[in-house]
This record gives structure tokens, C-alpha cells and sequence, in this order.
């Protein structure tokens, strides 16, 4: 004699991710509570996706430049003359931008000749 259990009912659940993704998918189960008019029940997926990390753009180092030299009124009489006569050298442009960008070059290498730039300072280890 057979015996047959009406209230039995088999349950095959699948979710369907790519092979690469596989480690994402945490749990799965079934959700026998809500009622969907269907003979199937719901699937809950916990995923676990981590973002990708964003990449920086690199900046470019400060320029320190060296103050001693700028305390010293002949490197200070120096510089001034030298970017004097590379201001004076420039030609008017048509968009400001560009015109703000050779003035900037031309602070910054007046300052390179003349004033220079500091050394790395150490670094303390605390």
C-alpha cells in the first residue's frame, strides 16, 4: 500500500547569470508568502556587486619655489627684469584663455631661471 501526501509540492527555482558573474549571486530562495494568481512562486536574489574602483588622473607636483632667493634683492631685481622684457615680447592674442595661459608660462619660467625651485624635504616618519 502507497501512501500519496496531497500537501507535497517540489520546488526547482533557477536564476539564470553569466559565468563571470557567478560570485555575485549571495542567496537565493523562494517566496511561498505572496500571492501571484500563478502556480509559481516568487525568487528573491541577494547580489553582491562591488563597484569598480574610478581611476585618478595624476596630478601634477607643486612647484616650491625657494624663498631665499626672493628675500635677496638681487635675484629679486633679476627676476623682475626678466619678466619684464617676456611680457613685453608677447603679442596680443584674440581669446583670453590663450593669452592667460603665455602670461602664465611666462611667470613660471622667469621663475625657474631666476628663482628655482626648492628640494624635496625629508620626510618624517611618525
Amino acid at each position: 500500500m502507497a501512501v500519496t501526501r496531497s500537501n507535497m509540492a517540489s520546488q526547482i527555482d533557477h536564476t539564470i547569470t553569466n559565468a563571470n558573474k557567478k560570485g555575485v549571486l549571495g542567496d537565493v530562495r523562494s517566496m511561498r508568502g505572496p500571492n501571484t494568481d500563478s502556480d509559481q512562486f516568487l525568487v528573491e536574489a541577494v547580489i553582491n556587486q562591488q563597484l569598480t574602483a574610478t581611476h585618478k588622473k595624476k596630478l601634477q607636483p607643486v612647484l616650491k619655489w625657494n624663498k631665499i632667493n626672493l628675500q635677496n634683492l638681487s635675484k629679486l631685481k633679476e627676476y623682475r627684469s626678466l619678466l619684464h622684457n617676456k611680457l613685453i615680447n608677447l603679442a596680443p592674442k584674440q581669446e583670453k584663455d590663450e593669452e592667460l595661459e603665455h602670461i602664465k608660462t611666462a611667470i613660471v619660467d622667469a621663475a625657474r631661471e631666476v628663482i628655482q625651485t626648492q628640494g624635496k624635504s625629508p620626510r618624517t616618519e611618525w
